[in-house]
Formats: C-alpha cells, structure tokens, sequence
C-alpha cells in the first residue's frame, strides 16, 4: 500500500512541476513576443515612414532595419524569457547557447519574412503605374499559415541544435515550431487586421502589443506541449 502510495506520489510531483513549466513557458513567451514582436512592429512600421519606399536604397535599408530589429528585439528578448522556465527544468542547458540560437534563428526567419514585401515593393518600383491588388482575405491568411509552417522550424532550427544534446527526440522540436507559427502567423495576420489603424498611435500601438501577445501564447502553448514530452518521466 505504501509502494502505491508512493508512486502516485512521485507520479503527482511530475505532473505538478510540468504542469508548472507549461504555464511559465506560455506565459514567458506571451510576454516575450508583445515586448519583442510587438516592439519590432511598431519600431518597422515607423521606420517604413521614415524610409519612404520611393527607391530602391529606401526599400532596401527598410527591409535591413526590420530584420535587425527582429534578430536584436525579438530573437534576444524570447530567448532571453524562454531560458527562465526552460533553466527551471533542465537546468543543464546554458543560458548564452540558447539566447544566441533564438536570436539567430529570429534573423533567419525575419530575412524570409521581408522576402515577399520586399519584392512587391520592388515590383511597384519598377511599374509605378499598376495598380496593386490586394489579395483575398482568405488567400491572406493562408498565405499567412504557409509562412509560419515555413519560417517556425528556421526559427526553430538553432534551438533544436542546443536540444538535440539534451534530449533523444528533439526532432520533434521542429514539427513544434511548424505548427505552432502556423497558427501564431494566423493570429497575428487576423489581429491585424483588427486594429484601429484610424485612430491615435497609442492604441494602434497597444493593440499590436496584445495581438502579439496572444499570438505568442498561442505558439508557447503548441511548443510547450511537445516540449514536457521530450523530457523523460522522471525529471
């Protein structure tokens, strides 16, 4: 009776401190992707006013501000967050080796995020007289998808380098970033296209905030689930 006791003791403690790790994991990513998503945004969204995409120095030196910011802001703050809870639980992985894997992959994935902005923009350039089209909504977020299932595994890719010394599975580190951008792509996608870009700055800029955050627990919510199972039972 003791025996059983004590394995459904043991069995509690596991599911308690993964259940622990999930809602830090969430909640760090939430947060990291709101100061550093967030910020990106609205840093590149005024960047583009004041590099006006009127040639091609402009559009080019836009395009490099954006994936700067995201490599810099974005890439350093997750993984900054991220090695909170992740240090918690397996404390074995450095901090410095994790941060500089989010950031490096965050440059990567940015640099194929502006890809196609970049190249409409030139396409304007060269044809300032055709009137450019906007796409279906539903083509837009599609589209939207296709690139978060594209860029999450990039983004994902150094990381999985720092977790495949840990864990026998890591493979599935990439298959969690897939889906997980997938949907965080979508959300931010259909956020957008909810802020009131009518009215004053401040809650232009708080919206994008929020959105970005629900994005970010979104993706943090998918990546933790596959993360607490490539660790083993026992830790």
């Amino acid at each position: 009776m003791a025996g059983v006791e004590q394995r459904w003791s043991n069995t509690y403690s596991v599911i308690k401190k993964r259940f622990t790790f999930y809602k830090h994991w969430i909640l760090a990513n939430g947060l990291a992707e709101a100061i550093g998503l967030g910020g990106t945004l609205i840093l590149a969204g005024y960047g583009a006013t004041l590099f006006a995409a009127d040639s091609l120095s402009s559009l080019l030196l836009a395009a490099l501000l954006a994936i700067l910011m995201g490599t810099v802001l974005e890439g350093v703050v997750v993984g900054i967050a991220q090695s909170i809870p992740l240090r918690a639980f397996v404390p074995e992985i450095p901090v410095r080796a994790w941060v500089w894997a989010t950031a490096i992959g965050a440059g990567i994935a940015w640099m194929i995020g502006m890809i196609p902005s970049t190249l409409m923009g030139l396409s304007n350039l060269s044809s300032p007289e055709s009137v450019s089209q906007e796409l279906p909504v539903y083509l837009q977020y599609g589209l939207a998808v296709v690139l978060g299932l594209v860029t999450g595994p990039i983004l994902g890719f150094a990381q999985w380098l720092v977790l495949r010394r840990y864990f026998d599975k890591a493979n599935r580190w990439l298959i969690a970033n897939a889906l997980a951008w997938g949907l965080g792509m979508l959300a931010i996608f259909v956020g957008m296209d909810l802020v009131p870009w009518g009215a004053g700055p401040l809650l232009q800029g708080i919206t994008v905030i929020f959105i970005c955050f629900v994005a970010g627990s979104i993706v943090g919510a998918i990546q933790g689930y596959f993360l607490i199972r490539l660790i083993p039972l026992g830790q």
